[in-house]
């Protein structure tokens, strides 16, 4: 039934929209790099228990035969989509609104098509052509539009950007795995190894870190919120459905933020990156509406 993986997509929706908010709200007060290092950090101790249920479930034989070839790739799915991803994000949402943030990172599934397109893995087509060309118009719009009336065009939303480009990295590296091992196992990985680089980066910060209850609850609610019951959630729907049906529902995400940012924090983001936003929008949905069609 299709039920379960419908509440999951919703729940996976739900959580991952309130990152962009609580990242906004913590992003005021605490360094963007420590913020990402304590949210891994609790997401890491978070999957211990997911790794040892997996390790005792899967055929062990299964477990030893992560080949050598898979090492690198998992070092780089940490690279990519735990450190590069999390630290780009958090600098650049220190000076782009939660909305704008998110509606640039949800271009992440039609980068991931334009990278797949160019290693042969998927075919171009004009319609996704014109979706793709939709979109990064729209990107480009909310990166030129002024912040609080500075400057011509925005540096930290370019970040930002950068963060989708490592996230559809990240996602075209786990797609090469995730035939050799457990979606948990997979994750939890990846996830410790972006985690040991953040805590390097961010090591002499954490020592001397005096974290109000605020802070505290939200980086908590951060790590096993959205990263750890978020990722868990998001590998199970694709475990039951495919990836592309499955991502055509996260065009919902950008369209949530910006509810959720503006209920809760007031931020709505500035006219012309909210142009930018519609015309974002408008390129995804023609994009998922053209892989249901052709799926």
């Amino acid at each position: 039934s299709m039920l379960v993986p419908a509440a999951l997509i919703t729940l996976t929706i739900f959580l991952w929209r309130s990152a962009f908010v609580a990242i906004g709200a913590l992003v005021e007060t605490m360094p963007p790099v420590t913020i990402a290092a304590i949210r891994f950090l609790v997401a890491s101790i978070c999957f211990i228990p997911v790794v040892l249920y997996e390790w005792r479930s899967t055929a062990l034989s299964k477990m030893r035969g992560i080949e050598m070839a898979a090492w690198p790739l998992l070092a780089g799915a940490g690279i990519t989509g735990i450190f590069g991803y999390n630290i780009l994000l958090n600098i650049g949402q220190t000076h782009v609104d939660p909305a704008s943030a998110s509606l640039i990172v949800n271009i992440v599934p039609v980068l991931t098509f334009l990278f797949c397109c160019a290693l042969g893995w998927e075919r171009f087509t004009a319609h996704k052509m014109l979706a793709l060309c939709i979109c990064l118009g729209g990107v480009s719009i909310v990166i030129v539009s002024p912040l609080d009336g500075g400057t011509n065009w925005s540096f930290w939303a370019v970040l930002i950007f950068g963060a989708a480009i490592c996230q559809a990295l990240y996602f075209l590296i786990v797609r090469r795995l995730v035939d050799q091992m457990a979606p948990g196992m997979l994750t939890a990985l990846s996830t410790w190894i972006g985690t040991v680089m953040l805590l390097a980066l961010a090591g002499s910060e954490i020592m001397h870190l005096d974290l109000t209850v605020r802070e505290a609850t939200l980086l908590l609610y951060l790590g096993v919120g959205p990263t750890a019951i978020g990722f868990l959630s998001w590998s199970h729907v694709l475990r039951t459905m495919p990836a592309s049906t499955a991502s055509s529902f996260l065009f919902l995400v950008p369209l949530s933020s910006l509810l959720m940012a503006w209920f809760m924090l007031d931020q709505l983001p500035p006219d012309v990156s909210f142009i930018g936003g519609i015309i974002i929008i408008t390129g995804l949905w023609l994009f998922h509406a053209g892989r249901r069609s052709t799926a």
